[in-house]
């Protein structure tokens, strides 16, 4: 999750055995991303039990600079998976292939996840109906069985999953992994730990419209709210009102 998955979070998450994805943009920089990376690395050497790798998320939307930068960083560390997400994953698909990385695409639709395969990525992350902030409202149960209609790779939900009993659905639905983000943003290694934790205790979700003009959903924080009901008050009450 953007400004939530940091180095403290994930390497936490992979020293328990859980895989611990983070956005490369949480990093300020390629060579924090790196540093980043090496101290995962470090920490994961020092447990005595089974840990699970990282997984950055390279996000496409953006400066091409900063993309190379990253993808040159994942590389050099030799992630063993990534995603790849807002934008197409066909210019990082063959550099992570190469570097033995498994390519992981986020998709919100069925015609998102073929332009994705046809890239050559080996997983699919499903944006369903419950992930906080996205565009999607597919049902996920749909969306999962869909995808197994021409896709017999790795297929990771998100959306609604917050639990072990959801992570044990989604296993016996026929997805191969579950990710879980709302519930890692209370944790003390948090990026956010303390703030957002006391502003989502308070907030309320609304929909609004998404830049490419699709719905998403946006928590609404307390002070948002009483602005809105204060507008609104004016409004209704001065001379726009019929």
């Amino acid at each position: 999750m953007l400004q939530v998955s940091g180095v403290d979070l994930v390497s936490a998450a992979c020293c328990a055995g859980v895989i611990g994805a983070f956005p490369t943009v949480n990093a300020r920089s390629s060579q924090e991303l790196d540093a980043w990376l090496a101290r995962i690395a470090a920490d994961r050497d020092r447990v005595e039990r089974p840990t699970a790798p990282p997984c950055p998320n390279l996000i496409m939307r953006r400066d091409p600079d900063a993309i190379a930068e990253d993808l040159r960083v994942l590389v050099r560390h030799r992630v063993a998976m990534a995603i790849v997400s807002v934008g197409s994953p066909a210019a990082v698909v063959g550099p992570l292939h190469d570097a033995g990385c498994r390519v992981f695409a986020d998709v919100a639709s069925l015609r998102h996840a073929e332009k994705a395969l046809a890239a050559g990525v080996d997983g699919l992350v499903l944006l369903s109906a419950g992930a906080g902030g996205q565009i999607c409202r597919v049902n996920g149960m749909s969306f999962v069985r869909a995808e197994r209609g021409f896709h017999d790779g790795p297929l990771v939900p998100v959306g609604g999953i917050h639990d072990g009993a959801a992570l044990w659905a989604a296993r016996v639905l026929g997805r191969d992994l579950g990710m879980m983000v709302t519930r890692f943003i209370a944790t003390p290694d948090s990026l956010e730990a303390g703030g957002r934790t006391r502003r989502a205790h308070r907030c309320r979700v609304r929909r609004v419209a998404a830049r490419d003009g699709g719905p998403a959903s946006q928590a609404a924080t307390a002070t948002s709210v009483m602005r809105a009901r204060a507008l609104h008050t004016t409004v209704c009450n001065g001379t726009y009102a019929k």
